[in-house]
């Protein structure tokens, strides 16, 4: 009996321990009771003139926690109505957006219980159109005299002719200037002898023909324009416009530019025939003194030939050699004074195919010293084929011409 009363305690005890065990693991993973949410819903709504509501679908509404400031958004359906759900409780921020209406924004306290619904109706939006109307003057407009002409600027120029051509190449781009069946400049409908050429606002204009007497490359040039109607006491001596060069100086930096280096070849029932044209050019400026000194030089050489269909491969190509240099050098001996000396020199050589004989070379057919005499000489003269009789044959004589186009110099001071 003493043994049966010293068992039970022991019994009772284990089942006590296991109950304890078992409710410690209930407690550990039993999952955590979900906090309470609620519902935050409404309708976007606008009310026109005549006191009609309607619906706005596609809107967006933004709720922001300003707590976490944590936002979610959602678009309106296409009642107008939109709702976000599982909102827990705190402060938050409600805002609406539609395009061509003003945005709304509302501030929300969010308790236990589900809040009331939260419409939003919607403004248009203020339209600002600003209308400028400046009266025309009454006389005449002094603070200009380009008459709103077009500029040809250094980056145009790049794009629209070589570096290496001359800037009158690319004068009818601009409206108001054709270039004749003569190859010259004519403005405005006027003769050519009519207009004027300014260089830095010195007069390069040929007195006979009133076309530029000397070539300057695009490269040296900073900005060209036509004034068809200026008035300016600066211009004169033009009846139908004046054009207005600015030429390009050195910088505080040295730069160089090497362009077009390899010459295109000249192909004749496919072999080559020497070149058929090249132009390279090279182009340096800078500082010869830094603040006082600059220079702009430019080079060029100019290799083109011209078939001439009436005679006969290889020797049917008048070929034209240039070479062109440009140089400027600019001194500012005050900053209120500027001194710039331009040079350039344009030689140019030619040489014509004049004549196609029956035999092509010399040896088949022998001329006289007089005959000779007169072929030459109207070869020089004519630049046209001379018969020398029926019997007698035609050789292929070259007459080569070479002129020296221009060679000037400006010096030109200005008074800042």
């Amino acid at each position: 009996m003493r043994q049966k009363s010293r068992r039970a305690p022991l019994g009772l005890n284990a089942h006590s321990c296991q109950l304890c065990v078992a409710l410690l693991l209930m407690l550990l993973f039993a999952p955590a009771l979900p906090a309470k949410t609620v519902k935050v819903k409404g309708v976007i709504f606008t009310v026109g003139a005549d006191h009609v509501q309607t619906l706005w679908p596609n809107a967006r509404v933004t709720l922001k926690n300003l707590d976490t400031l944590s936002k979610v958004s959602t678009v309106s359906s296409e009642v107008g109505a939109y709702i976000f759900i599982g909102v827990l409780p705190g402060e938050y921020e409600v805002s609406v957006a539609l395009v061509g209406f003003e945005e709304i924004v509302k501030r929300l306290t969010i308790g236990d219980s589900d809040p009331s619904p939260l419409d939003f109706r919607l403004a248009p939006k203020k339209q600002i159109v600003t209308v400028n109307v400046t009266a025309e003057p009454s006389g005449v407009d002094l603070s200009s005299s380009s008459g709103g002409s077009p500029t040809l600027t250094a980056d145009l120029l790049k794009s629209a002719v070589r570096l290496s051509q001359d800037f009158q190449d690319a004068l009818p781009l601009l409206p108001g200037v054709v270039r004749g069946p003569d190859g010259l400049i004519r403005i405005k409908g006027g003769r050519t002898n009519q207009t004027n050429t300014l260089v830095n606002t010195a007069s390069v204009a040929d007195p006979f023909t009133g076309q530029p007497a000397l070539r300057l490359p695009a490269v040296a040039v900073q900005s060209v324009r036509v004034l068809s109607n200026p008035f300016s006491a600066e211009y004169g001596r033009f009846a139908s416009g004046v054009v207005d060069v600015k030429t390009r100086g050195g910088t505080d930096e040295w730069k160089w530019l090497f362009e077009d280096p390899v010459p295109r070849l000249r192909w004749i029932n496919y072999h080559t025939h020497g070149v058929e044209d090249a132009s390279p050019h090279l182009t340096f400026a800078g500082p010869l003194k830094r603040g006082k000194l600059y220079l702009f030089q430019s080079l060029a050489y100019g290799y083109d030939t011209i078939r001439v269909p009436s005679l006969p491969d290889p020797n049917n190509a008048r070929v034209e050699e240039s070479v062109t240099t440009y140089t400027q050098l600019d001194w500012n001996p005050s900053p209120n004074h500027q001194f710039t000396a331009l040079l350039t020199v344009d030689p140019r050589d030619t040489d014509r195919p004049c004549f196609s004989g029956q035999h092509g070379r010399w040896g088949n057919g022998a001329l006289s010293r007089t005959e000779l005499r007169h072929v030459l000489r109207a070869a020089v003269s004519t630049h046209t084929s001379v018969p020398l009789g029926a019997d007698s044959p035609l050789v292929a004589v070259s007459v080569r011409r070479t002129t020296l186009a221009g060679f000037w110099i400006f010096l030109c001071a200005f008074h800042l």
